[in-house]
């Protein structure tokens, strides 16, 4: 972690933290438009793509209104493409190199669409993902946050600044205006099978997080965010030394045909956390998301 200097200028900043969006996959992200294949043929995205990728410009257009005089920075924490994995047939293409090029093309159009400028000190960061999606060592996430020009783990030398180096982040911890961020993909919890158990695991965890920070003098972090489930879930502890906010993110991706074999109840969430830290450390966050069934009843 780079250690924010204490003379460090604070000012207000939007943090977009989209995550799942499984690129390449038949109910994964994409622009909404005709996708022109390697082979030369072509892909139509589907209607609930087509629904995907208009809550994916929703968040964006938050994002713009809410980056107005303030520094944006965009994480990315996860599962950018889909990979030919466990077998599956919803794949635009099995060719891991489009998969990437369909993410790098709908991430280009976000980062565009919220008027994304490094000359105007606006960061992105790429974290790690699951190994069976994005490959191990996240090669297809590496690739892609070079391309848009991540902020790197660990920076290449000079002379091999494109070819050394590690563009991703295993965890990503961020002190925005002395507030802590902890970022990771993997959350290490499961969202509760019922709707009156879904933050039960995360609030404990939440508590446990705080008295071991203090057990061992450590800081407690004032936004714990993981992905990986497609679950939004939200939770919060508060005590005497301070208050933890954990999430897990929505997703970009549609329910698939292995999570309508073992959770048919559930529904999928779709969209996207905005954090907003002011230059005295106060703090806003937002979460338009929707939840939708894919399938109408048939009226017979």
């Amino acid at each position: 972690m780079r250690k924010q200097s204490g003379t460090a200028k604070r000012q207000r900043t939007v943090i977009a933290l989209p995550a799942d969006e499984h690129s390449g996959s038949t109910s994964g992200l994409m622009v909404g438009e005709q996708w022109q294949l390697s082979e030369g043929g072509y892909y139509n995205p589907s209607r609930t793509q087509m629904q995907i990728f208009e809550q994916f410009n929703l968040a964006a257009d938050l994002v713009l209104k809410l980056r107005r005089r303030a520094r944006l920075i965009v994480a990315n924490v996860g599962d950018a493409v889909d990979n030919n994995h466990h077998e599956t047939t919803q794949l635009v293409t099995p060719r891991i190199d489009e998969q990437e090029r369909m993410h790098t093309d709908v991430m280009d159009h976000f980062l565009k669409r919220v008027k994304f400028s490094k000359r105007r000190g606006d960061l992105l960061y790429y974290v790690e993902g699951t190994p069976a999606h994005v490959q191990k060592g996240a090669q297809s996430e590496e690739r892609i946050a070079r391309d848009l020009g991540a902020v790197p783990k660990r920076k290449g030398t000079a002379e091999h600044e494109f070819k050394d180096g590690r563009y991703t982040w295993d965890h990503l911890k961020l002190n925005i205006n002395g507030v802590l961020l902890d970022i990771s993909h993997h959350p290490g919890v499961t969202p509760g099978t019922r709707a009156w158990t879904r933050g039960n695991a995360l609030r404990s965890l939440l508590k446990s997080m705080y008295i071991e920070s203090i057990d061992y003098k450590h800081p407690i972090p004032r936004y714990w965010i993981r992905a990986h489930r497609h679950k939004y879930t939200a939770e919060i502890h508060r005590g005497v030394q301070g208050t933890i906010e954990g999430f897990i993110l929505p997703a970009f991706q549609s329910r698939t045909e292995y999570v309508n074999k073992i959770a048919s109840h559930e529904l999928a969430t779709i969209g996207m956390l905005i954090i907003v830290i002011e230059p005295d450390g106060q703090t806003t966050w937002h979460c338009p998301h929707i939840v939708f069934e894919e399938d109408e009843y048939e009226r017979i």
